[in-house]
Formats: C-alpha cells, sequence, structure tokens
C-alpha cells in the first residue's frame, strides 16, 4: 500500500519524478531486505520488484509500467493486489492464533500426567515421553501410575493437580 501511496503522491503532483523514483527506489530494496526476515508468502518481495521497477520508470521517463500507463489505473491495480494480499496474510494470521500450541510449556498446560513416583508435595511424573519433577501446592497421597493434571510450568518443573473424577 505504500507503492500505491507514493504513487498517489505523484500523479496529484505532490512529489516531482525525481523524488518519488527516489521512495520508490529506497522502499522496492527495503521490501526486497524485509524478505528475508518475515514470512510474507513473496508479498514483499512482489512489492519490492513492483516499487523497483516503478522508480525504474520513473527514473528513466519512461511513461508505462509493464506495459500500463502510469496513472491511476495502475495505482489502484497495485492498491487492490496490496489489499488482496493483506487480507490474505491476515486470515492466515488469525487461523494461526486460534490453534492450540502443540509444543513448549503451554503445550503442557492442562495435559494429562501418570505419576512415577510421589512422596507429600513432591515426586516425578511421566508426560510427553518424558519424566519430569512435579511439585504440588498440597500434600498429595498418589500411588505409582496414578493420572494428575498439570496446571502450570515452572522452569523444569511441573507444578500438578489431583485428577478430579466426574
Amino acid at each position: 500500500m505504500l507503492v500505491a501511496f507514493i504513487l498517489i503522491l505523484y500523479l496529484l503532483q505532490v512529489l516531482p519524478a525525481a523524488q518519488t523514483a527516489a521512495f520508490l527506489l529506497l522502499i522496492g530494496l527495503s521490501y526486497l531486505a524485509l524478505e528475508v526476515f518475515v514470512t510474507s508468502l513473496g508479498l514483499l518481495a512482489l512489492n519490492g520488484l513492483l516499487a523497483l521497477y516503478a522508480s525504474y520508470a520513473l527514473y528513466n521517463g519512461l511513461p508505462t509500467l509493464l506495459g500500463v500507463p502510469i496513472g491511476w489505473e495502475l495505482v489502484f491495480g497495485i492498491a487492490f493486489v496490496e489489499v488482496v494480499g493483506t487480507l490474505i496474510a491476515l486470515r492466515f494470521f488469525l487461523i494461526a492464533l486460534q490453534k492450540k500450541a502443540v509444543t513448549g510449556r503451554e503445550a503442557m498446560i492442562g495435559q494429562s500426567a501418570s505419576v512415577v513416583d510421589w512422596q507429600g508435595r513432591q515426586g516425578r511424573v511421566f508426560v510427553m515421553g518424558e519424566t519430569w519433577k512435579a511439585v504440588s501446592d498440597q500434600n498429595l497421597n498418589l500411588q505409582r501410575d496414578a493420572i494428575v493434571t498439570i496446571q502450570a510450568v515452572d522452569h523444569l518443573t511441573l507444578i500438578i493437580r489431583e485428577r478430579t473424577t466426574p
């Protein structure tokens, strides 16, 4: 959308062609550099290449960009592609936010664990293929293979509670 905005300023004669070309060159190079660090499904690279080509066309006085005259039609076309790309990326982002974590400490909270050994307020439990040190807020009388629920993770220690049966 930034490329379209700069082209709009050029078409409204707010920016001269040389400044517009310089801004588009900087934006294009920035987008290409960002594509290396940000996963954007190629949208940043596409916008960067488009900005570089528009900069080249304006700098050399070419009246067209990819065979299309540099005018409002081109700006609206670029803006449309950028808006659609942004909406697609936003949709993927929102879908990813709704998914439950499958790794790390967030994935362990709420999981069931099997007691390996337990004495009073601490012991060891088996969860996700590993044995973990575990503690509880209260004294629990847990036998081997009893099922407990993980409440929280404190560094490498699981905080558990006794599973309530429905």
